[in-house]
């Protein structure tokens, strides 16, 4: 199983997620985008711009998805290629996650 999600790095509240058995593709990122700034806003559009922070991969660079995180209100920000530590806080949650929930579960 592949996992995407959003945390707020203030709080470290997971605001949304998405799941998926086959591959987590750009639209299912763009909708991650989507509700995510509704949860945490109300509004599907931002006043003031905030960080979106993710790793290189191709669902988080492709021209569509950084335009729709841009109207979005969000400032699109990557990490540096091979450094997970710049990604700290969802590095941890994914170790907890794991350790956690799919270890016990044996999901896989």
């Amino acid at each position: 199983m592949i996992i995407a999600f959003s945390i707020d790095a203030c709080d470290r509240e997971v605001l949304r997620y998405v799941a998926s058995t086959i591959g987590i593709d750009g639209e299912a990122i763009r909708d991650l985008m989507l509700e995510s700034v509704e949860h945490r806003t109300g509004k599907n559009r931002l006043t003031t711009p905030i960080q979106w922070l993710s790793d290189n991969g191709s669902c988080y660079t492709a021209k569509e998805t950084v335009r729709f995180g841009r109207d979005l209100g969000l400032e699109i920000c990557t990490t540096t290629a091979y450094s997970p530590e710049n990604n700290g806080i969802s590095e941890a949650f994914v170790k907890t996650f794991k350790r956690g929930y799919v270890w016990p579960n044996d999901i896989s």
